[in-house]
Formats: structure tokens, sequence, C-alpha cells
């Protein structure tokens, strides 16, 4: 049996594409550039869908809160010791770590993090949360922003010097948890609202509305309850736009005089409009890769079916049929498929790129959502599951001619 070097299966397999070698480069490169653009674009926008995470102000010049720097203040924040070393380890992206449990969990917001940055992370408190209580510091006057991921929480408890302060002992006010941050500008008092939706997933939502109006907007985001963060004093990032609240302030409060704004303002509607294209670009890029796939296993077929179209070429190599039919499905697919195999690890590869360029550009911190493991074993799955049924077409059809020559046979 004599030797096939690399180049001898590469010119198998153009020839079997029917084409010259320098042809079938060309077109080799011609088809794979579209499509490596169309779906590495297709998946950096859908990257940045509902569960990017945006912190407006941690890439300012002092806004880390380097626990390091800050070894005398740790007992006044309490952090339990097993966590010590993760704040150490990850102080550029944890901003504060709270004493917690995975039952009921006590906040006190204390002197370190006055005028900062707070982050409370649900891979580190949990997802099962009982009880969530906030305790307001007397001596603490202002926090810049403080964001909640994705909790389950069944009770929400506010302190009461934290209620005092804010003039809300109150009884039945509709609001599941508020807390105080100044405007540097204008020291309004605006309120971070957090509403507990379908599943007890907690939302964020940051408004200014006079100032003393409590509101909670649970209708407003009823259709948007599949998010996890909303940045604070962005509400427009979830579809929720003034003339959406506006509208359920008067559904709700007929006669009353709500002045609202927000951080976005006139960009809400945009980011509606935005909203609704990558939900249409995630169906997009599915298709775009199931077509990919499809294209993908046609010619594989058609190598299947036509390679002794050139036979008497391969008997001149010296290699048995069953043999050269498998070097030829491998070669094709891939020569005949360079686009896939280089548009997959860019289109998981870019949106990391793109996110840190963001991240220098604009000073905040974007987080793209990377396909799980999970998503890629579904796509190969899939990958599989068309390859089996395109490779029995060809048994298929060999089938039905040797039936219908044994039935002309009998005729």
């Amino acid at each position: 049996m004599s030797r096939i070097s690399f180049f001898h299966l590469i010119q198998i397999s153009v020839r079997f594409l029917g084409r010259k070698p320098e042809k079938t480069l060309i077109f080799i490169r011609d088809i794979s550039i579209p499509i490596i653009l169309l779906i590495s674009i297709s998946a950096i926008i859908t990257s940045f869908n509902s569960n990017i995470i945006f912190l407006s102000s941690l890439a300012g010049e002092d806004s880390y809160l380097s626990l390091r720097e800050k070894e005398d203040n740790l007992e006044n924040s309490l952090v339990p010791l097993e966590l010590e070393e993760l704040i150490k380890n990850n102080d550029q992206n944890i901003l504060a770590i709270l004493p917690i449990n995975q039952k009921d969990t006590s906040i006190l917001v204390t002197e370190p993090y006055q005028g900062r940055n707070i982050s409370f992370q649900s891979q580190i408190i949990g997802t099962n949360l009982s009880k969530l209580s906030l305790f307001w510091d007397n001596d603490l006057k202002e926090i810049k922003n403080i964001n909640i991921s994705s909790m389950q929480v069944n009770e929400v408890i506010i302190g009461e010097k934290l209620a005092e302060d804010l003039n809300i002992l109150e009884e039945n006010f509709p609001i599941n948890l508020f807390i105080p941050i100044r405007d540097n500008n204008n020291f309004y008092l605006n309120l971070l609202i957090v509403s507990i939706l379908k599943g007890n997933t907690i939302y964020t939502h940051s408004l200014l509305v006079n100032n003393k109006v409590f509101i909670s907007f649970e209708s407003a985001f009823e259709s948007h309850s599949n998010y996890l963060l909303i940045k604070v004093k962005e509400p427009s990032k979830i579809g929720v736009t003034k003339q959406k609240i506006m509208d359920f302030l008067d559904s709700e409060y007929e006669n009353s005089n709500f002045q609202i704004t927000s951080a976005r303002g006139s960009s809400a509607l945009l980011d509606d409009i935005l909203f609704e294209i990558v939900d249409k670009l995630r169906l997009f890029n599915m298709i775009l890769i199931a077509l990919v796939i499809i294209r993908l296993f046609q010619a594989v077929q058609w190598l299947t079916v036509h390679y002794e179209l050139d036979m008497a070429y391969l008997k001149i190599i010296g290699q048995r049929k069953y043999e050269i039919s498998l070097i030829m499905l491998i070669m094709g697919l891939i020569i005949g498929n360079l686009s896939l195999i280089i548009a997959i690890p860019i289109s998981l590869l870019l949106p990391l790129g793109i996110a840190l360029l963001l991240a220098m550009v604009t000073q905040e911190v974007f987080i793209p959502e990377i396909p799980t493991i999970f998503q890629i074993g579904e796509y190969i799955l899939l990958f599989w599951v068309i390859f089996l049924i395109s490779s029995l077409i060809p048994s298929i059809q060999l089938a039905s001619k040797d039936i219908m020559k044994s039935l002309k046979t009998k005729d």
C-alpha cells in the first residue's frame, strides 16, 4: 500500500470539489470571510444582552475599595475570615463583601464603604436567602451606588435607622427595599428600588421621584422577569422608559403630579429598539449556525455520492475504495469548511476583546455572556445528529436503486 502525502490528500479533496486547486482556495477565502464576519458580529451583539453588568464608576480614579490597603478597617467591616483570602485575590472585582450566611443575612453598612460602590455578588452570597436585612450606619451619609445581583429572597427587612432617615415609617409602603443615594451636583435623594418579581428574583431600579415618593414598579418590570441584573440609575436598560413609568403612576395614582428623571433620559426609546434588535439577532445567530452546519453536510453528502467520478485517479494511488472514501470525508470537512472552523473560536473570543476595549475606552465594566459548556454541547449534538442523518442518505439512495433494479428484473 503506497503512502499518501498531505499534499495528495488536499489535491484529492480539491478534485472532488470539482474545481482546480487555485480556484478552490479563492472560493474558500471568499466564502469564509463573510461567514466569519456574520457569525462574529452576531455573536458580539447577542453577547451583550441583559446579563451585562454595568458599574459606571468602578473604573474611576478613587473608586476601588482596596481592602489590602485598609487592613486596619477589616474588623469594622465584619468580613468573615474564610472570605478574607478571596477578597485579597479579587479586590479589583469585589468592592465589598459583607457578613452573610445562607439563611438569614444581616448587612451592616460600615465606615470603610463610605462614598464607595458596594456590590453584592450572587456567587458569593448564594441564591437561596430567606431574609435580607439592611441597617444604616449612623455615621454613613453617602454611598455612590449599590448593585445587587440575582438573589432569591422571601422577605426583605429595612432597618429602623434607615427607615427613620428616609421618613418611611408609615405602614403599607409598596416598596421592598430602598437605599438613599445622594447626587453630588444637586443633592437630590435618589432611590434604589428593589422589586421582588416572579420567582422571588430581586431586580434593582433607580429613580428620582419628587424626593419623597416611593413606588414599586412590579407591573412595569413584569415582561422582563428573566433579566438577572440591571444597572443602578439606568432603568432604560431593561426597557423601562420614562413614558412607561408615567403611565404606571397615572394608572396607580390618579391626579398625581410626578416628576421623574433618569440617568439616560431621552435615550430610553433607543435602548428599547436595541433590545428588539438584539432579540432578533439572537435568533439570526442560531439560524446562521444551523445553515452553515447544513451546508457542511451537504458537501459531505456530495462527496460520498460522487466519489466514484474520480475513481480512476484513486486507483492510481493504490488505496482501496472505503479507505479513500474516509479520507475524502475528513479532508472535505476540513478543506471545504474552513469558515466554520475559523468562525467558532473567533465568535467566542471576540466578545471578550470588545469588552476589554470598551472597558478601557469608557471606563465601565462590561461582562459579556460567553457560551456555557452546555450550549457548546448542544451545537455539537446538533452537528452529529445532522451528520448521522446526512450519512444515511447515500445508503438510502443506493438501496432504493437496488430495489428498483430487482423489481425491474422480476418484471
